[in-house]
């Protein structure tokens, strides 16, 4: 809510630079304001980002009224009970060792930026002072903070600029590589969610190879959370969409006192060896009275449920809003407009899955998405594939979700099932296909993946990818104005899961509190299941050679998520009253190493005599294409336990749904 030219006062002894709406707000309660006539308003203010939890709630105000009672301010010169313990949660919820706090997000900013360059030169390094950020930032009103952000219209007529500020383009990458080798930086400072630049987010790749590039050079990197953290994104903080991406530095307020002045400057205990005693300080920064609605307000915002909430309505009003765009294009001044940055106005500018960041449907992880979106989606492809019992294949649905809309697909990979499956999904839905290899495109003569996304985002409704990398798709998705899905890549083939799910189904009821059994490499399918088993409610036992293990990051992220798998190098201990079991190539296009796996996998061919040992209505199922003889045999893949010829069909079955879906035909 930035003012580009002082307005005259409604108090002449109030300093003039406000533009004040005339409005006057008496009180306040949850997402209503009353006004000093009586009138109710929606608040979609929110304080500026600030009223996480609306207002007065009465956790915080039974904390404020109890700790008003007793004592409102001291001196850090003492010790302060309340800090300790908001800082050691704030502590173990982050990255951070150590918590200074502060008044608001400005003075965090000024902690940060002296942290960063006290750091250096507790290092030995004080020529390293030069901190950089980002064009279209807004780090507070400081004047360390406005040089960072470097908004001309917030720095002019206050003389000289600092020195040693300076501001990247934002996507300028070769320019942020060669700021972070300079010998001089210090830091980075990044809102990993721009506000005053356009509700702008930094595509998770990005982040994460922001860090890379800064632990290679030794540069500190600071996230700027004021605004963006504290839940708005649906995580904690917003750069927790991104893996491997936490930083040195990171700055809090707004939301962290609901309301109350609360700031906070988190740091690793490296990054802050060199805030010492007496280096920085504050006089009301982190009182008893703050501590304690702070704490209040952490406490809350920090719930898993709290979380979940902000997600779900997140994707109700993605969908509603996404509706009325639908219904009135012309007056929707986002469509078409192929960029991020129209997120503040527009309503498809930003791009992530399932809610949380999102105002797009892209299906690229299933871990990233709701069990509840991946149930609609499984159950709707239950009901569309029954109601086509006696129709040809290329009879449209009644509903015909897809009329109008042609997806575009992308092959950097050889394809039979996932090139014919879209093909006749799309049709089935009433829309058209647009197939591509990477080859043909400019996309394989070096285009960038980001500028061919927001190239096709304005000839398509929809891109599916089938990839050799999933950091690409990831890009593409980030840059891209309408629906992504990952069709395969090195790291999950979702779509082929859900199909899977699909054909246990229809054999064997619902899956959960099933057993299923991964038999063979833990691969990119494999991937996919571990992320769907704790979405979908069932146990995945998996027996694999130990040098061929999934993805220890997916492993772990299935035991945060409550997923149940288990690892094993037995295949009979994994099979042992199974539901399902599943096999896979053991040489899959790109593996160098073929000679080295059949070795390794000799053990692990799924016979008669293994599946013998599953439970007595156990299925045999495989993604195909299969090398019969090698992971599986013929009397297996051929018997009367084998879906996979289902499995194969329900390709189009499950994809018509993750099409409705990521329309906003359904959830």
């Amino acid at each position: 809510m930035s003012t580009q030219q002082s307005a005259k006062p409604v108090n002449d002894h109030i300093m003039g630079v406000y533009n004040r709406a005339p409005l006057a707000v008496e009180r306040g309660e949850g997402v209503r304001l009353w006004d000093e006539d009586g009138r109710e308003y929606l608040d979609c203010v929110a304080g500026i980002a600030t009223n996480g939890l609306g207002h007065c709630h009465p956790k915080l105000v039974a904390a404020l009224k109890d700790q008003g009672e007793k004592l409102w301010h001291t001196s850090n010169i003492f010790r302060i009970p309340g800090q300790e313990k908001l800082a050691t949660r704030l502590c173990e919820e982050t990255f951070a060792d150590v918590v200074f706090f502060t008044n608001s997000g400005t003075e965090a900013i000024e902690c940060a930026l002296k942290t960063a360059r006290k750091y250096h030169t507790a290092n030995g390094a004080p020529e390293r002072v030069v901190i950089w950020g980002f064009d279209g930032s807004f780090h507070g009103r400081s004047y360390a903070a406005i040089n960072a952000a470097g908004n001309p219209g917030y720095v002019e007529g206050f003389g000289p600029r600092l020195e040693n500020y300076s501001q990247l383009k934002w996507g300028d990458h070769e320019a942020i590589k060669a700021a972070i080798a300079d010998p001089t930086t210090a830091a980075i400072i990044v809102e990993p969610v721009q506000g005053e630049g356009g509700a702008r987010a930094m595509p998770e790749v990005c982040l994460r190879g922001l860090r890379d590039l800064t632990r290679e050079h030794g540069v500190l990197v600071i996230f700027d959370e004021v605004q963006c953290g504290m839940g708005r994104t649906g995580r904690l903080f917003a750069h927790e969409w991104a893996e491997d991406a936490a930083p040195d530095i990171m700055c809090v307020a707004k939301a962290l006192g609901g309301g109350f002045p609360v700031g906070a400057c988190l740091a690793t205990a490296e990054a802050a060896k060199g805030m010492t005693v007496g280096v920085h300080g504050s006089t009301f920064g982190g009182n008893p009275l703050a501590m304690a609605v702070g704490l209040a307000a952490f406490d809350e915002i920090s719930k898993p449920e709290t979380l979940e909430h902000v997600r779900d309505v997140a994707g109700y009003f993605v969908q509603q809003l996404s509706g009325l765009a639908d219904r009135f294009p012309d007056d929707h001044p986002g469509r078409g407009a192929g960029s991020r940055s129209q997120t503040g106005a527009g309503l498809r500018g930003r791009s992530s899955q399932g809610g949380g960041m999102s105002e797009i449907r892209h299906f690229i992880d299933l871990w990233k998405l709701e069990a509840s979106t991946l149930r609609t989606i499984l159950d709707d492809a239950h009901t569309r594939k029954a109601s086509r019992k006696g129709w040809t294949t290329g009879m449209v649905d009644h509903d015909a979700p897809a009329k109008g809309r042609r997806l575009a697909m992308i092959f950097e990979k050889h394809s039979t099932r996932t090139r014919f499956s879209f093909d006749a999904a799309m049709a089935q839905l009433g829309g058209a296909t647009l197939i591509s290899t990477a080859a043909d495109m400019q996309l394989g003569r070096g285009e960038p993946v980001d500028d061919t996304a927001r190239v096709l985002s304005r000839m398509v409704d929809g891109v599916m990818i089938r990839a050799n990398r999933h950091e690409d798709v990831q890009l593409f998705a980030q840059n891209s104005s309408v629906p992504v899905i990952n069709g395969l890549t090195d790291k999950g083939h979702p779509c082929q899961i859900m199909a899977d799910l699909l054909t246990f189904e229809e054999r064997l009821g619902p899956v959960r509190g099933k057993t299923l059994a991964w038999i063979g490499d833990g691969n990119n399918v494999c991937a996919s299941f571990i992320h769907a088993a704790s979405k979908f409610g069932f146990k995945l036992n998996i027996a694999c050679p130990p040098q061929y293990h999934p993805d220890l990051h997916d492993l772990a992220r299935a035991a945060e998520q409550q997923g149940r798998v288990e690892m094993t190098d037995d295949p009979a201990a994994a099979v042992r009253g199974a539901h399902a079991v599943i096999a896979d190539t053991w040489v899959s296009m790109g593996d160098a190493d073929g000679e080295a796996r059949l070795d390794a996998f000799e053990s692990y061919q799924v016979d008669e005599a293994l599946m013998d040992k599953a439970h007595q209505d156990a299925v045999f199922m495989h993604c195909l294409p299969a090398h019969r003889g090698e992971e599986v045999t013929d009397a297996v893949m051929d018997g009367p336990r084998s879906v996979i010829w289902d499995e194969a069909e329900n390709r189009i079955h499950a994809q018509k749904s993750i099409l409705a879906w990521c329309f906003g035909a359904i959830g």
